[in-house]
C-alpha cells in the first residue's frame, strides 16, 4: 500500500505519527458483494463501511471510456438523494447533455430511475448545493460553443500546453463578442423555498483578464460550472475552479491549468476571483479539479489533481486568510484524480480520490494537514476514479463511485455503486 508523505509535520511529532501509522488496522475494503460491515482503523479514526449498493449496471460488454462513469451525488431540497452519471464520450464536445438519473428516498439504501423536474438537473458532473436562505443552486456543465459551427475568427493563442492533447488558450478580450457572452453568463437552476420549484436563471462569472480554452481535438469553448459542493463561511460562498484561466498576479499568462478561489456574496448569483490557489510556473504540472474544505478553525484546505497523461501526485495547500493567499503546495499522495473532501459534524475530515482504483483517507488532525494511509475501495484500474461524498448525519456519509468489474450473473459490468461509511475519532488528534 502506498504511503502518503508527511505534510511538513514538525520533527518532534514524527515519533507519534509513526506510532499512529504503525498501530493502524489496515484492512482493505475492496469491493465485493457482501452482507457484513467492514471495520477499519485508520490511525486515530475508526471507519465502518456498509456493503456497496448497486445503483446502475451497464449493458454487458460496455468498455467505452466515459460511458457509465463519472457519478455525481447531491441532496435535493425535499431531502431525497439525487444521482447522475455520464453516458457519453469523455470529450468537451460531447458534454452538457442530460443523462440517466436515479433517486433515493431512504438515505441511499435503494435507488429508482427518475425523471428530473428540469433537464439541467440530469447533466453529468453537476451537483446541487444549498446556498442559504432556503435556496439551492445547480450550475451544470453546458454544451460547448463550437468554434467551427459559429465560424469564430480567433486571435493567436496567448498560451498553449499539452494535457491529453494540445490545449489552446485565448485572451477573452481579443475574441469575438459571442465568446464573451457565452462565457460570462452561465445557465443555472435555483430552488427558492417560497416558490417550491426550480427556476432557470443565469449567473455571472468573473471574466476580467480571462483566458478561454479549447482542446484542439474537440474545438469547442467550455464554460465554467459548479462540479463540487460549495463551502459556506458566514454569508460567503467559496468554490475552487480551474475551468477558466486568468492572467497571473505577476502579469504573465499561466503555462498550464491554474486553480483559483472564487467567491460569491449573493447566494451564487455572481462569482468573483478572490485568490490564486496554485499554478506551476514551469508549466509541467496541471493544477486541476481542486476541492475545498473548511477546517474546524475556519481555515480552508484544498486538494488538487496534477495527474494528466502522466501519473503525478495529489497536492494539498491551505489558506489562513479566507482564500486570499495560499501556502505552497505539498505532496499528499502519489496520485489522485478528482479529489473530494468533506468535514463531518463530528470534526473528522474525509477525502476520496482515484485512478488507480478508488481510495479513501481521513485526516488525523482538525487542520487536515496530517493524513492516514490510503484505504482502497476499488483496486487496480477498475474504476474511472471519480467519486462524490455526501454527509448523512454527524458521523456518516455516502460515497458514490464506479467499478468496471462488478459481477452480475457470471458477467462483469460497469457499475455505479453507493456505500455508506461512518468515521469517528477514537483517540486524540495529532497537531501539526
Amino acid at each position: 500500500m502506498n504511503q502518503p508523505r508527511l505534510c511538513s509535520a514538525p520533527a518532534q511529532l514524527l515519533a507519534l505519527w509513526l506510532f499512529v501509522l504503525g498501530t493502524s488496522e489496515l484492512v482493505v475494503g475492496a469491493d465485493a458483494p457482501a452482507n457484513d460491515l467492514t471495520r477499519v482503523r485508520l490511525g486515530n479514526v475508526s471507519v465502518t463501511m456498509s456493503p456497496p449498493v448497486v445503483v446502475s449496471l451497464s449493458a454487458p460488454g460496455e468498455r467505452r471510456w466515459g460511458q457509465h462513469q463519472f457519478p455525481a451525488l447531491s441532496r435535493l431540497p425535499d431531502g431525497r438523494l439525487w444521482l447522475t452519471y455520464n453516458a457519453s464520450a469523455d470529450r468537451d464536445d460531447e458534454y452538457g447533455r442530460p443523462g440517466p438519473v436515479f433517486v433515493s428516498s431512504d438515505q441511499g439504501r435503494s435507488w429508482t430511475k427518475a425523471q428530473p423536474d428540469d433537464s439541467r438537473l440530469a447533466i453529468s458532473h453537476s451537483v446541487v448545493s444549498p446556498v442559504g436562505k432556503g435556496e439551492f443552486l445547480c450550475v451544470p456543465m453546458s454544451p460547448g460553443l463550437s468554434i467551427n459551427r459559429e465560424k469564430l475568427q480567433l486571435p493567436e493563442p496567448a498560451t498553449k500546453f499539452n494535457v491529453y492533447g494540445e490545449v489552446l488558450l485565448y485572451r477573452l478580450g481579443d475574441c469575438p463578442p459571442r465568446v464573451g457572452e457565452f462565457v460570462g453568463r452561465i445557465p443555472a437552476l435555483r430552488w427558492r423555498s417560497e416558490q417550491q420549484a426550480w427556476q432557470r436563471e443565469e449567473i455571472e462569472w468573473d471574466t476580467t483578464d480571462a483566458l478561454v480554452r479549447t482542446r484542439k481535438s474537440d474545438y469547442v469553448f467550455s464554460r465554467p460550472y459548479l462540479d463540487n459542493a460549495l463551502v459556506r463561511i458566514g454569508e460567503r460562498l467559496f468554490y475552487a475552479s480551474y475551468h477558466l484561466g486568468y492572467r497571473l498576479p505577476d502579469g504573465s499568462w499561466p503555462k498550464n491549468y491554474a486553480a483559483w478561489c472564487m467567491v460569491s456574496d449573493d447566494n451564487g448569483r455572481k462569482w468573483q476571483r478572490l485568490g490564486l490557489i496554485a499554478h506551476d510556473p514551469t508549466g509541467n504540472a496541471m493544477m486541476g479539479e481542486p476541492s475545498l474544505v473548511a477546517t474546524e478553525n475556519g481555515d480552508l484546505a484544498c486538494l488538487i489533481r496534477t495527474t494528466d497523461h502522466r501519473q503525478r501526485p495529489l497536492l494539498a495547500t491551505y489558506s489562513r486568510d479566507g482564500g486570499r493567499t495560499w501556502e505552497p503546495t505539498r505532496e499528499l499522495f502519489k496520485f489522485g484524480v478528482m479529489p473530494q473532501t468533506l468535514r463531518l459534524k463530528n470534526g473528522v475530515v474525509v477525502a476520496s480520490f482515484g485512478r488507480p482504483g478508488v481510495q479513501l483517507a481521513v485526516a488525523q488532525d482538525t487542520a487536515a494537514r496530517i493524513w492516514s494511509p490510503m484505504l482502497p475501495l476499488v483496486a487496480g484500474d477498475h474504476s474511472c476514479g471519480y467519486t462524490r461524498l455526501l454527509p448523512l448525519d454527524e458521523r456518516s456519509f455516502l460515497i458514490v463511485y464506479s467499478n468496471f468489474q462488478w459481477p452480475d450473473n457470471g458477467e462483469q459490468r460497469k457499475s455505479i455503486l453507493v456505500r455508506r461509511i461512518a468515521a469517528e475519532r477514537v483517540s486524540g488528534t495529532v497537531s501539526e
